[in-house]
């Protein structure tokens, strides 16, 4: 899709002329290493040049920005969660070799051709800031002056005061595709109420852009994207993004095409920028126009705009670029010099120390010769019996097969874990286990499940359990061997040939008990004999560790990330990644990737049943789920009273827009029950079958009621004690209900009924 913009007029004096204003902008999906919010650049807004005896076409640009993934702070340690990039102040500028200087009459001249000087010099101090800092990109003023025409006509003919900054602020109409190629870009949506982006400053960047490239071009300690020194620079380092040598005339192209995916676009900005440079105007120019934009998606940049014959990836960037992926969360990079941590879990960790790769023996004692004669012939015999050492060494490495790893849920024998076995001739045995990291939380259990194995051998004395830790080799193979050899991760459930039901659990507004009943139907399902994971992809309002009683933190096993179980049930949520309470300040981009990379790049396993705690309402997150996963079923959570459920059907109508099948309600907190057997109806009754019954009329199939949960005190003290209901109160009338839940879901065949197809019979 591309954007297009809204004509716009502005008179910059009493005796000019109305200048056209070009129109707007793209958007990409990206994310960038530990950035708090995904950029976007985007296009025209601003005036022509001062009016001249020289005829000139009217510039009408439809921009169509992408967003690009910031350059990695090198060296960073712990989960990467939050942090900020730095904007490249207090440049110290040599003498490079720079392009030539302007012709006077670029400067002099007072038509089409004519810059404003502070323009001009923001162009140039752009220039020369980027031959320091990226001696490698080349980029040069003219390239910057051409596309700062288009954008604004050089901040409307240079109405900007002494310092650059526009006098008044420059933005770019709404991004709600009511223009022609205008795509929809939603800065926000709370309830029924859409905001969306528009792009601001003489170079047009939205505010997610802005904030990734942020920069301060005039060394006043502010970066203003209002300001031309600032905005300016801040474009050469995204057309610079990616490694692009504009030296390259290819690379100026698809620098250009990145900005805005536009042939006739590129081919104004590259006709502009030859014309400040040798002093001709430009003649046939392709008019910048775009097409209506389609429907869908709008809530996301896209990864279009790399130009053609880019191979591009969910952040927009060409698969060997090295920005191109960054995991939200990183485990592995050790903390830069200088650049303090943002958060405590940030800190790098301490080193291990060196571990001997087998550990010292110590020197046996020999028994008396008369001992040692009567073992010897003992041995001797037994070569021919079962109970031989090559025979028992046999038994011991069988009934480690039987021993399942904790977390990665295989036999410790399958997955290369057990490193050697030595018995002795009195039937001692010595077993030797590689941990996939030396932090690993569960060696303990391990440990035990190897002594217990081991120890139910006929014929094995004492047993002795040793602990070493793989290399990196062997770590890369383990994961080669549970992944495969895919140069990217990719999301197992979004796969054609995918057995695992996966539930959305969805909620139109908080405090209905979304993430109890998520847990509780977890729990159920485990309890039942399924392999269930659950993802809380509530990041702003993480709960599910703490109601599944979840405190380990996940492992790492190169890009791998190994989630904690509780209660047979695989969790991953953002809480393990943060220290304590500490809060989440995330925008829609940075959620859709921290969901994308916990669906990617988590090891799930086979899972009979994955469960998503999603966050109240229509936003982001189920937007994404929606494009990551298309297979996800809704389960729509809701309580009686009517002003809720109206709520609640607005979360499961989404699900109509998305095509994805509407599952079920779950009504909660339906009665309380009181001593004598009745019950209470705090919240009034009938909004769960409203929603469903509504829900059933939308998508043209039945949406069941799956049941009705009783408010009961127990519900609460169970969740805050970390065992969900089901398993602490399998009686209790709750739990009962719950369970009906979680085998209704359990035993649901597969089909087409309660999905909307997306046909029209009117149509043919």
């Amino acid at each position: 899709m591309r954007i297009g913009g809204r004509w716009g007029r502005r008179n910059a004096g009493p005796d000019a002329k109305t200048r056209q204003r070009a129109p707007h902008v793209k958007s990409s999906q990206a994310f960038g290493v530990a950035t708090i919010a995904l950029l976007v650049l985007a296009g025209a807004v601003g005036a022509g040049a001062p009016p001249s005896p020289v005829t000139v076409p009217p510039v009408r640009a439809a921009v169509t920005p992408v967003a690009a993934v910031s350059p990695s702070l090198p060296n960073l340690s712990g989960p990467v969660v939050v942090s900020v990039e730095r904007s490249p102040t207090a440049f110290h500028v040599a003498e490079p070799a720079l392009s030539a200087p302007p012709p006077p009459m670029i400067v002099n001249a007072p038509g089409a051709l004519g810059i404003p000087s502070i323009a001009l010099s923001a162009y140039r101090n752009a220039e020369q800031k980027m031959a320091v800092a990226a001696p490698g990109c080349g980029i040069s003023w003219n390239l910057l002056a051409g596309i700062g025409r288009i954008e604004s006509g050089h901040a409307g003919g240079g109405a900007v005061d002494a310092r650059g900054t526009a006098v008044q602020p420059i933005y770019g109409p709404s991004l709600d595709g009511t223009l022609p190629g205008n795509e929809v870009i939603i800065s926000s949506s709370v309830g029924n109420r859409v905001t969306y982006a528009r792009a601001m400053g003489p170079m047009q960047f939205l505010p997610g852009t802005w904030a990734r490239y942020a920069s301060d071009g005039d060394g006043d300690g502010i970066a203003d994207p209002q300001n031309l020194f600032d905005s300016t620079l801040a474009a050469a380092r995204y057309l610079c993004s990616g490694g692009l040598n504009l030296r390259d005339p290819s690379a100026v192209m698809a620098a250009i095409l990145r900005y805005n995916n536009s042939v006739s676009y590129a081919q104004n900005v590259l006709g502009w920028a030859a014309a400040y440079a040798t002093g001709v105007v430009p003649v046939d120019l392709p008019p910048i126009t775009g097409p209506p934009p389609p429907l869908g998606d709008a809530h996301l940049e896209h990864p279009e705009g790399l130009g053609p014959n880019l191979p591009m990836n969910v952040n927009g960037l060409p698969i060997d670029d090295p920005m191109s992926r960054i995991p939200l969360i990183d485990f592995s990079q050790p903390q830069s010099v200088g650049q303090p941590p943002m958060f405590p879990w940030m800190m790098p960790p301490t080193p291990p120390r060196p571990r001997p790769s087998r550990p010292a023996r110590r020197r046996r004692r020999h028994p008396p010769r008369a001992d040692r004669l009567r073992l010897h012939s003992a041995v001797m015999s037994s070569h021919d019996s079962p109970g031989s050492k090559d025979d028992l060494t046999s038994a011991i490495r069988t009934a480690l097969g039987k021993v399942i790893d904790p977390e990665l849920r295989r036999p410790i024998t399958e997955l290369g874990m057990v490193k050697g076995i030595d018995v002795d001739p009195a039937g001692g045995v010595h077993v030797e286990i590689y941990l996939t990291t030396a932090a690993c939380p569960k060696k303990t259990e391990i440990s035990e499940r190897v002594t217990a194995a081991v120890a139910d051998v006929p014929g094995t004395g004492a047993v002795k359990v040793s602990l070493d830790v793989m290399n990196d080799e062997q770590r890369t193979e383990l994961r080669k061997q549970l992944r495969g050899d895919a140069r990217e991760p990719v999301i197992p459930f979004a796969q054609p040939d995918s057995l695992t039901r996966v539930y959305a659990v969805a909620s139109g507004k908080g405090g209905v008990g979304k993430s109890t009943v998520t847990v509780n139907l977890a729990a159920a399902m485990a309890a039942r004999g399924l392999s269930v994971g659950v993802l809380d992809a509530d990041i702003h309002g993480h709960s599910i560790p703490r109601m599944m009683g979840s405190t380990d933190r996940p492992t790492q096993v190169e890009s791998m990330i190994l989630p904690p179980i509780a209660h047979e049930v695989k969790v991953i949520s953002i809480a393990q990644f943060t220290e304590g309470n500490t809060p989440v300040v995330w925008r829609g981009p940075m959620l859709h990737r921290a969901l994308q990379q916990f669906l990617a790049d988590v090891y799930w396993g086979d899972l009979d049943v994955l469960l998503l705690d999603l966050p109240p309402g229509t936003g982001d997150v189920a937007i994404s789920v929606a494009q990551l996963i298309p297979n996800a079923e809704i389960v729509v959570v809701t309580t009686p009273q009517l002003a809720a459920a109206e709520v609640a059907e607005r979360a499961g109508s989404i699900a109509v827009q998305t095509r994805q099948r509407i599952v079920g309600v779950v009504e909660n907190m339906s009665g309380l029950l009181l001593p004598d057997g009745s019950t209470m109806q705090v919240f009034g009754e009938g909004g769960g079958r409203q929603v469903a019954e509504r829900l059933s009329r939308a998508v043209g199939a039945d949406v069941p009621l799956l049941g009705q949960v009783p408010l009961d005190p127990a519900l609460v003290a169970a969740g805050d004690s970390g065992t969900p209901i089901v398993l602490s109160a399998p009686d209790s009338p709750v739990a009962k209900e719950l369970r009906g839940v979680a085998d209704a879901l359990s035993a649901r065949r597969r089909g087409l009924a309660g999905m909307s197809l997306g046909l029209d019979p009117t149509r043919r």
